[in-house]
């Protein structure tokens, strides 16, 4: 995670990178799938609970979004861990 935040200094791929605020959306850290711990992100045009949600809009800069997607929720319940939003 360290590497990540270090690399996205230069090159501003992440428009929110929080991996304690994914860790929170996953829940219980007992719950185990086939993708347990693997990190990922997702667009920014793709809705998730308490991360920002712009569309790439400034109109849209403190809009936060009141569900998560389904695509989202099923890697989730896998036991991915989202490390935050990334650029359109």
């Amino acid at each position: 995670m360290d590497s990540i935040a270090l690399l996205d200094k230069k090159i501003g791929s992440f428009l929110e990178f929080d991996p304690g605020k994914g860790l929170k959306l996953s829940g219980k850290p007992e719950v185990k799938g086939n993708l347990s711990g693997i990190p990922f992100a997702v667009k920014d045009n793709i809705a998730v609970k308490s991360f920002n949600l712009t569309c790439g809009s400034k109109i849209l800069s403190n809009f936060n979004s009141t569900y998560t997607a389904t695509a989202v929720k099923k890697l989730i319940d896998r036991g991915a861990v989202m490390i935050g939003k990334t650029n359109l």
